[in-house]
């Protein structure tokens, strides 16, 4: 509401002190990332109306762009139009999900910019002149990452595409050169997404990052979002909780993170068939980076 009504990136409220703010209003996403603001803000600015339904509005396209990329997806990795179009029928009734579609949150968002990521992918092994598709791969790297911040994880995805695309070869020169070429491409294509906010973040913070998600770094528990003062969540109190606790942390949230891809992600009763489709097509590339992400 604040963006749709021109007051641009603040907040008049505190929901943690994690960015150390002192004053109210003051500077927003310093936890979350901006994009299911924008493209909220943007439903309310064509409606005209602050409310929740045209906050939805947006969102309600993704959800409806979600099947026919799937039915893509699913085709350039099985060539059978049949499996392809079970996979579009499933991703409308997508279970788990399902209820999560057409609200203002990342899921719409990750469901269609992480289709249109692997088939930039598709693209890159199957269309002429593919090369110059690395931009894209960087663009919907850059709109994962404006939507969460794990997203940035998809820039290091990207990167290993393009070193896919090139084994290793005696002649050294020539295969760093085709990296670094792509490679640029790779990050000019995430900068143009991404560049606009950094600078925001510098400008405002001094930092490229917010510093309410660089304090998340050093979490021992999810409670701790609500720590006060801000300033005793850092590396020295990381370090000081020992090896043992850091790591029976992430033990735990490996644990919690299977559990979702069992019960959420796989909908329990579709995860075999998940599995017997990974181990089917494990030969293709895509798969393979699917898998390691």
């Amino acid at each position: 509401m604040q963006l749709a009504q021109g007051k641009g990136f603040v907040e008049p409220y505190l929901w943690n002190y994690l960015d150390g703010t002192t004053t109210l209003p003051h500077p927003s996403h310093t936890y979350w990332m901006p994009l299911a603001s924008i493209i909220a803000a943007i439903g309310m600015r064509l409606t005209g109306d602050f409310d929740y339904a045209s906050a939805r509005l947006g969102f309600i396209i993704l959800a409806a762009i979600v099947p026919p990329i799937t039915h893509t997806l699913a085709l350039a990795l099985t060539r059978r139009k049949n499996l392809a179009m079970i996979s579009a029928v499933l991703s409308i009734f997508s279970v788990y999900h399902a209820p999560f579609l057409g609200v203002t949150d990342n899921f719409g968002i990750y469901m269609v910019f992480g289709g249109l990521f692997f088939l930039a992918m598709s693209c890159q092994q199957e269309c002429r002149g593919g090369v110059i598709l690395n931009l894209f791969l960087g663009v919907f790297a850059g709109f994962l990452s404006l939507a969460r911040t794990d997203g940035l994880l998809w820039l290091a995805m990207a990167l290993m595409v393009v070193a896919l695309r090139h084994p290793a070869s005696l002649e050294r020169k020539p295969f760093l050169q085709g990296i670094l070429k792509e490679g640029i491409l790779v990050l000019l294509g995430f900068l143009i997404v991404m560049g606009p906010w950094y600078w925001r973040n510098i400008t405002v913070f001094n930092s490229i990052v917010a510093p309410g998600g660089s304090r998340v770094l050093w979490l021992d528990n999810y409670d701790q979002t609500f720590i006060y003062p801000p300033e005793s969540l850092n590396m020295d109190y990381f370090k000081s909780l020992g090896w043992k606790e850091i790591l029976s942390d992430r033990l735990w949230a490996l644990k919690l993170n299977l559990q979702s891809g069992f019960a959420a992600h796989g909908s329990i009763i579709l995860f075999p068939f998940i599995l017997v489709g990974v181990f089917a097509t494990w030969g293709d590339a895509r798969v393979k980076l699917a898998a390691i992400a």
